[in-house]
C-alpha cells in the first residue's frame, strides 16, 4: 500500500481523487557525449637515478695544440758559457746570473739554456723553455738528463751518485736539438752518515759508538796507520783515547747511523796522527788543505769548550791550532804562528751561534797558507789568519780537549755529548759539507 496520502481536488461540478501508486524506476537514458579534457596536472616529483650504463669507448686521440709561448731572461754570467749549455738561475750580491748547470752539484740545476755562448762577466739570453738546437750527438726520441760530467751538457742516463742531482732535461727530437722542458730535480742522498763519509773518503773517523774501554776506535777501513810509538795512545790505525770523565753508550747525535755517542764531563778524546808518515799524509803537512768536522751538543759554558784541537805534545810550545766555543757561545779560531812564538786569536761566530743544549755539526776548512772556513750546521763563515801561515802539527789531533806542551798536559774540557769526528786531507766542498749537515 502506498505511503502517499490521498489528495482530493474539486474543480468546477465533479471531484476528482487522485491516489498515487508505487514509483517504478524508468528507463536509463542513453549515454551522452564525452565532455572536455580537464587542465593537465602538476608534474611529480623526479624519481631516483637508474643504475649507470657500460663506459663508451675512448674517442680518438685530438690533434696536438701548438707550442706555448718561450720565455726568455737576461742575466749576468759568472761563467764563461758555451752555446747550448744548460744553465742556473741564482743570486749573486742581488743580481739574477747564470752558471753552467751541473749534475755533479746539488745545487746547480737546470732553469734554461742559452743559444750563444756567453763570456764571464757579460750577460746572456735564457731560455727557459723550448728547443735547444745547440747539442750533438743525440738520438731522437730518447730523454735524456742534466749531465753529471760535462757542466751544461747531457747525459742519455741520470746521475746515480751521492751528493748528486738526477734531472730529466728533455726528449730530443733530433740528433741536434732536445725539446726542454723544466723538471723535478732528484738529490741523491746517502742511506746513512758513515756511508757518505765513506763516499767522501775521509782518512780518519772516530764515531764515538765505542761501548767499553778507553779506546776511541778508528774506523779501519778508512784510517791511516801511524806506528810512532809515542805513549800513553793505541797507533794501530790512529785509533783515539778516551781522556777524563765520560760516559759511552749514549743516544746518538746524527739520524740515519750508529745510535751511540759519547758524553763527557771535563772529557774529551785525544789521538797521535802522525801526519807526516801516515799513508794518507805527505810532507808538508799544513792546515790548508785539511778539513775536520765535529757532532757536538754542549750541556755547560760556564767555561770555554774545545771542539778541535791540533798540536804537539812532544814540545812545550808547538804549532798547532784550536777551534772552540767562548762561554758567549761565539765560535773562535787560535792558532800559534811559524815561529811558534805567539798566539793569535779570531772570532768566526758572534755570540750566541752555539746554544747550550742544542746539536751542531761543525766543519773546518783549510784553504789557502792563510784562509779557511766553518761550516756550522751548514751555514758557511770564511776568514784569514793575519799572521803568518800556521803549519799543521804532526803529533796529535784531539776533540773536546787541548795539549799544552808535554804528554802529561793534556786537558779535556768537554762537558756534553760528542759524535762523528773526522779529518780528511783534502778539501771539501761547501755543497758536501751543507749535505753533511742535513744529518742532524
Amino acid at each position: 500500500m502506498s505511503s502517499f496520502p490521498e489528495e482530493q481536488v474539486i474543480e468546477g461540478d465533479y471531484t476528482e481523487k487522485l491516489t498515487w501508486g508505487d514509483p517504478v524506476e524508468g528507463t536509463r537514458g542513453p549515454v551522452g557525449p564525452t565532455g572536455p579534457s580537464g587542465n593537465v596536472g602538476h608534474t611529480g616529483a623526479q624519481g631516483p637515478l637508474g643504475f649507470k650504463g657500460v663506459t663508451g669507448p675512448v674517442g680518438s686521440t685530438g690533434s696536438q695544440g701548438l707550442p706555448g709561448p718561450i720565455t726568455t731572461i737576461t742575466a749576468h754570467a759568472t761563467e764563461d758559457i758555451p752555446s747550448g749549455s744548460f744553465v742556473q738561475l741564482y743570486n749573486v750580491g742581488s743580481t739574477l746570473s747564470i752558471r753552467n748547470a751541473d749534475g755533479s752539484s746539488l745545487a746547480r740545476e737546470a732553469n734554461g739554456y742559452v743559444l750563444n755562448s756567453v763570456s764571464n762577466g757579460t750577460y746572456g739570453v735564457v731560455h727557459t723553455n723550448g728547443l735547444n738546437p745547440g747539442l750533438s750527438g743525440l738520438v731522437p726520441g730518447f730523454v735524456y738528463y742534466l749531465s753529471n760530467t760535462v757542466p751544461g751538457r747531457v747525459s742519455s742516463s741520470p746521475a746515480t751518485g751521492f751528493s748528486e742531482l738526477s734531472q730529466r732535461v728533455g726528449i730530443a727530437v733530433n740528433t741536434t736539438t732536445i725539446w726542454f722542458e723544466k723538471n723535478q730535480t732528484v738529490a741523491i742522498a746517502p742511506a746513512t752518515y758513515s756511508e757518505y763519509i765513506a763516499y767522501l773518503g775521509i782518512e780518519n773517523y772516530w764515531k764515538f759508538d765505542d761501548l767499553s774501554g778507553t779506546i776511541a776506535v778508528n774506523t779501519p777501513q778508512l784510517a791511516g796507520n801511524s806506528n810512532q810509538g809515542y805513549p800513553p795512545h793505541s797507533f794501530d790505525y790512529n785509533q783515539g783515547t778516551y781522556y777524563g770523565s765520560y760516559t759511552l753508550g749514549q743516544p746518538g747525535l746524527t739520524s740515519m747511523d750508529s745510535p751511540y755517542s759519547a758524553s763527557f764531563n771535563l772529557g774529551a778524546i785525544s789521538s797521535v796522527i802522525g801526519w807526516l808518515i801516515g799513508p794518507y799524509s805527505g810532507p808538508p803537512a799544513m792546515f790548508y788543505d785539511n778539513t775536520f768536522s765535529l757532532t757536538f751538543r754542549i750541556t755547560d759554558l760556564s767555561s770555554w769548550r774545545v771542539l778541535i784541537h791540533a798540536g804537539n805534545f812532544t814540545f812545550f810550545l808547538g804549532q798547532g791550532f784550536m777551534l772552540y766555543v767562548d762561554t758567549d757561545g761565539s765560535i773562535n779560531f787560535q792558532w800559534v804562528d811559524e815561529n811558534n812564538t805567539n798566539f793569535y786569536n779570531i772570532v768566526l761566530k758572534p755570540p750566541g751561534s752555539v746554544v747550550v743544549g742544542e746539536k751542531y755539526i761543525v766543519i773546518l776548512r783549510g784553504e789557502t797558507l792563510s784562509s779557511g772556513s766553518i761550516f756550522l750546521n751548514g751555514a758557511k763563515t770564511s776568514f784569514t789568519l793575519p799572521n803568518n801561515t800556521q803549519t799543521m802539527p804532526r803529533d796529535t789531533l784531539a776533540f773536546g780537549g787541548f795539549w799544552g806542551g808535554r804528554d802529561t798536559f793534556f786537558t779535556p774540557n768537554m762537558v756534553g755529548q760528542m759524535d762523528e769526528a773526522w779529518w780528511k786531507l783534502g778539501i771539501m766542498s761547501d755543497i758536501q759539507a751543507i749535505t753533511i749537515s742535513t744529518f742532524l
